[in-house]
């Protein structure tokens, strides 16, 4: 019953905490879980925190770092795009990608290319704050 109810969480999403947005500039953080792969293998963890530069009002580039727990620890370095399929409104629907570079503290682990693509919903709590929801 508990991986069910795993399953029915990671599926559904990713929450990314909160965005606080200037004219420009939004920084934001997220924190999400995976699928593990095997049943030996631990529950997955991400954290990740981003700094946008917004060209227009429905795209933004950026970078951003993190932690990324599965059985090894990673620390991801990346850039970042998003795009809102919508104009920007209560529920927008959006697109992102980041690409990057995962480096491994540890020696015993390698480090290696970084994917993460998702698509989500993004909720307008108030004017400068947003919630996410991605997968």
């Amino acid at each position: 019953m508990k991986k069910i109810i795993l399953l029915i969480i990671v599926c559904c999403a990713t929450a990314i905490a909160t965005a606080q947005q200037t004219e420009r500039f939004t920084f934001a953080t997220s924190v999400g879980t995976g699928i593990d792969m095997n049943e030996l293998a631990t529950t997955p963890f991400t954290w990740q925190a981003l700094g946008y530069y917004a060209i227009n009002k429905r795209l933004s580039i950026g970078i951003g770092t993190g932690l990324s727990i599965y059985e090894k620890t990673l620390i991801p370095l990346f850039a970042d795009a998003k795009f809102l399929i919508i104009k920007p409104g209560k529920f927008t629907p959006y697109i992102e990608c980041g690409v990057g570079y995962s480096f491994a503290p540890d020696k015993n682990a390698n480090g290696g290319f970084y994917l993460n693509p998702s698509v989500g919903v993004e909720y307008s709590i108030c004017r400068s704050k947003k919630l996410f929801l991605a997968l």
